[in-house]
């Protein structure tokens, strides 16, 4: 099964990235740098750049027919704006993980929460592995 086109919970859109969202994915990491950095590893200087993005994309893209491959959505608010990321995440060791991120200036209002869910929907009811996890740090509240 194909990666689906978009979820929805409430006013939250999970929706297929594109390549015209490279340069929006790479202001937005850019934008929140200092927020990400402290959790996640890939948020660096070099995330930050559109053609570093644009080619991330292309592999993301390129992942939505392969039901077992990493998933990822533009997490959008009503009227569309981007505002995180989320998926699901193939480690090295084959384990799966829900992993996302919201905008600083997007928290706490409930749509990592609303993410979460989605995903975990999505997975139980079309994806075939027995097991997904969400990991997080202790320290961050």
């Amino acid at each position: 099964m194909p990666a689906p086109q978009n979820l929805v919970d409430g006013p939250t859109t999970l929706r297929r990235w594109t390549p015209a969202d490279a340069a929006t994915l790479a202001m937005l990491v850019r934008e929140n740098l200092d927020h990400l950095a402290e959790w996640m590893p890939w948020a660096d200087e070099t995330s930050t750049g559109e053609a570093f993005q644009r080619a991330r994309l292309e592999r993301v893209i390129d992942g939505y027919a392969d039901d077992d491959a990493g998933w990822e959505f533009a997490i959008c608010e009503p009227g569309g704006a981007v505002i995180g990321s989320c998926g699901f995440v193939v480690r090295d060791d084959g384990r799966r993980e829900i992993g996302y991120w919201v905008c600083v200036d997007h928290v706490r209002r409930g749509h990592a929460t609303r993410a979460a869910g989605a995903l975990t929907r999505l997975w139980r009811d079309e994806r075939s592995e027995a097991r997904i996890e969400i990991r997080c740090d202790e320290a961050n509240a």
